[in-house]
C-alpha cells in the first residue's frame, strides 16, 4: 500500500510540473484595424511617406506585449532589424506602440507574448495618389488573348479622336492563354508572345516576346488583365494565379504607379459552339451572371485591381438594342465593326474616366441612330457595371432611298445577319446550297433585264484556304450564274459557273489577285441580257449566259464575309 500511494504522488508530481512548464495562451485583439490578425490575414494599417499612427492591444490579464519587425516569406514570417519602410517605438510598460513611416513598402510586425502573436501588415504609399492626365499622355498595355486583341483594335484611334495627345498602346497576345498560362509563361521565361504594339496608329508585332519584354517595354501608366473566356465565370481557375500574376506585374512594372485593371469580358453569343460554353449550360445569361459575380467577389478582393472594363456588361446591354445577339463573328470573338468598336469605347471610358459622348470615329460609316446605341449601351456600362441595363434603341432603322426607287435589299430569312442601316451586312451562312430558301442571304428583288449592281466584299480570314462569297443571279425558270471568290493561298481567285435549270456545270478560273487584305469590289453589269462582271473595276468576264430577269443573292459557305457600299440600279424593265 505505501508503494502504491509512492507512486500515486510521484505521477501528481509529474502531472503538475507540465502543466506549470506549459506555456499560457493569451487573447490579443486590435479593435480599429480590418484583418484578422494572423499571418495569412493580418491585421493592416495603410500609412504615407514620412506619416505615423499609433496602435494598441488589449491582452488577457494586461500582460505587455513584445514585437518584432519583419516581412512575410513563402508563407512565413521572417524577421529583420531593419526594413528602411517604417520604425516602431513602444511605450513603456503599455501595449501601445507608435508606427513611423519611412520610405514606400511593406512590413509585417509581429508583437507576441510567449507562445501567442498576432501579425500588422503595413503598407507605406508615397502619399496623395498620382493622377495622369490622359488628354495628355496614354500608355496602356494589355496581358490577354485575342479578346484583348478584339478590345484594342480600335482603341487608338477611339483615343486620337478624342484629342489624346501621346498615346501608346501594347498587347502581349497569346490565343486562348488563362491567368495560370501567363503565370506559368512567366516563370519559364516563354518566348510565345505576339508582343503588338501602336504608337501611330497602326499595329506592329514583334513576334518570340516574352512577358518581360512587354512589361519593361514603356512606363505603362495602365496593365490590363483578364481570364481565358470560357473559364471567366469560374472561381477555381482563378487561385492562386491572378494574385502570382499581379505579383509579378507589379514586380516588374518600370512605373511603380502603374494601375493593374481588370478587363471583365463577355458571354458568347447564344448559338455560339465554342467547346467551353458547356461550362454555362450553353446559356449566355447564365455565363455573363458567372463572369460578373466572380469579378465581384474573387477579382477585386486582390486589392491591387480597383478598376474594371466591363466591356461584358456593355456587349449584354447592345445586345437588348435592334443589334440584338449578331456581335460576334463566330460565336465568341467579336464582330469586326460594332462588336470592336463597343468594345474599344469601353475601355478608353472606364480607364480614361474621359466622357465618349462627342467621339465621332467610327470603323464604318455607321448611322447616327447605331453609334447612339453602341454609346448609350458603354455609358451604362460604367455607371452599373454589374448589370445589364435595357437599351431605347430597339427600333430597326431603314433607308428606302438607299438603292433609289428600283431595288432594295432585305433580310431574307436569315436571323444571324447584322445588318446595319449604314448599308454594312455581316454575311455568315454554312449551307452550301445557295438554290435553297433555307440559305442565309440578303436578296433583291428581280431587278430586269438591265441594271447594274455593285458591293465590297472583305473575307472573313482572306489567308486560309477555306470559305468562300458567293454572288449568285436567279431567274424566275431556275437558271442561274453563280460568281464565287474564294481566298486561296493568301490570294483571292475568282471562279464562275452556271446552269440551265438543273446543277451547275463545274467552276471556271476567272482570275486571281493579292489584295486580299482588303474589301474587293465586285460590279455584274447587264444590259439587254449580255452579262458583265468586274472585279476593283477591271472587266473579267464578258460573256454570262443570257438567263432572264433575276435577282441576285449574296451569302457565304464556312466562312463570313462584310459587305459594304452595296448600290443597284435599274436601267430598264
Amino acid at each position: 500500500m505505501k508503494r502504491f500511494f509512492s507512486l500515486i504522488v510521484f505521477i501528481i508530481c509529474v502531472f503538475l510540473f507540465v502543466a506549470c512548464d506549459k506555456a499560457t495562451t493569451y487573447e490579443i485583439k486590435n479593435s480599429d484595424l480590418s484583418g484578422k490578425g494572423t499571418l495569412s490575414d493580418p491585421y493592416k494599417l495603410s500609412l504615407e511617406v514620412e506619416d505615423n499612427t499609433r496602435i494598441s492591444f488589449s491582452v488577457t490579464d494586461d500582460k505587455e506585449l513584445s514585437f518584432e519587425l519583419g516581412n512575410k516569406e513563402n508563407g512565413q514570417f521572417v524577421n529583420s532589424d531593419s526594413d528602411g519602410v517604417i520604425e516602431v517605438l513602444k511605450d513603456a510598460s503599455t501595449n501601445e506602440f507608435q508606427i513611423n513611416s519611412l520610405d514606400m513598402g511593406e512590413s509585417v510586425l509581429r508583437f507576441f507574448i510567449d507562445e501567442s502573436e498576432v501579425f500588422v501588415e503595413v503598407t507605406v504609399t508615397e502619399g496623395e495618389e498620382v493622377v495622369v492626365d490622359f488628354t495628355k499622355n496614354l500608355k496602356v498595355l494589355a496581358i490577354g488573348n485575342s479578346f484583348s486583341d478584339d478590345a484594342m483594335e480600335y482603341f487608338y484611334d477611339i483615343a486620337e479622336d478624342y484629342g489624346v495627345e501621346n498615346i501608346v498602346l501594347g498587347n502581349l497576345y497569346v490565343g486562348g492563354a488563362s491567368l495560370q498560362l501567363h503565370f506559368s509563361n512567366s516563370q519559364a521565361n516563354s518566348k510565345s508572345y505576339e508582343y503588338r504594339k501602336n504608337v501611330d496608329g497602326t499595329w506592329v508585332t514583334t513576334n518570340d516576346s516574352t512577358l518581360i519584354d512587354g512589361i519593361t517595354d514603356e512606363d505603362w501608366d495602365i496593365i490590363t488583365l483578364q481570364q481565358r473566356s470560357g473559364i471567366s465565370g469560374m472561381d477555381t481557375s482563378y487561385d492562386p494565379y491572378l494574385d502570382l500574376l499581379v505579383s509579378y506585374v507589379n514586380q516588374h512594372k518600370t512605373n511603380e504607379n502603374a494601375k493593374l485593371v481588370w478587363h471583365m469580358t463577355w458571354a458568347y453569343q447564344q448559338n455560339s459552339d465554342h467547346a467551353e460554353f458547356v461550362n454555362y449550360n450553353r446559356n449566355q445569361i447564365s455565363m455573363y451572371t458567372e463572369i460578373t459575380r466572380v469579378v465581384k467577389e474573387i477579382v477585386l478582393s486582390n486589392q491591387e485591381i480597383n478598376i474594371v472594363i466591363p466591356a461584358g456588361t456593355a456587349i449584354q446591354n447592345l445586345r437588348t438594342s435592334f443589334y440584338g445577339d449578331t456581335l460576334t463573328r463566330d460565336g465568341y470573338h467579336l464582330s469586326y465593326t460594332a462588336g470592336r468598336y463597343i468594345a474599344g469605347l469601353t475601355y478608353f471610358a472606364a480607364i480614361t474616366g474621359l466622357s465618349i459622348d462627342d467621339i465621332e470615329f467610327t470603323p464604318s460609316d455607321m448611322s447616327e441612330y447605331s453609334v447612339g446605341a453602341i454609346k448609350e449601351a458603354v455609358n451604362n456600362s460604367i455607371e452599373k457595371p454589374y448589370e445589364v441595363t435595357n437599351s431605347t434603341f430597339t427600333e430597326v432603322q431603314t433607308r428606302d432611298d438607299s438603292f433609289g426607287s428600283h431595288a432594295q435589299l432585305n433580310y431574307g430569312s436569315a436571323s444571324n445577319i447584322q445588318w446595319n442601316d449604314e448599308l454594312e451586312a455581316w454575311v455568315l451562312a454554312k449551307t452550301p446550297g445557295l438554290e435553297s430558301a433555307a440559305h442565309y442571304h440578303l436578296d433583291t428583288p428581280t431587278m430586269g433585264s438591265s441594271y447594274e449592281f455593285s458591293a465590297d466584299i472583305l473575307l472573313e480570314n482572306p489567308t486560309n484556304n477555306a470559305g468562300e462569297f458567293v454572288i449568285e443571279l436567279l431567274d424566275a425558270n431556275n437558271n442561274a450564274i453563280r460568281i464565287v471568290l474564294r481566298h486561296e493561298n493568301s490570294k483571292y481567285v475568282v471562279f464562275t459557273d452556271m446552269r440551265r435549270q438543273t446543277s451547275f456545270s463545274g467552276y471556271v478560273k476567272l482570275s486571281e489577285f493579292t489584295t486580299y487584305d482588303d474589301y474587293v469590289n465586285i460590279k455584274i453589269v447587264n444590259t439587254d441580257d449580255q452579262y458583265k462582271f468586274y472585279l476593283n473595276e477591271t472587266l473579267v468576264y464578258d460573256n454570262l449566259i443570257d438567263i432572264g430577269d433575276t435577282h441576285v443573292i449574296l451569302g457565304t459557305v464556312q466562312t463570313g464575309a462584310l459587305v459594304k457600299n452595296i448600290y443597284s440600279e435599274v436601267y430598264s424593265n
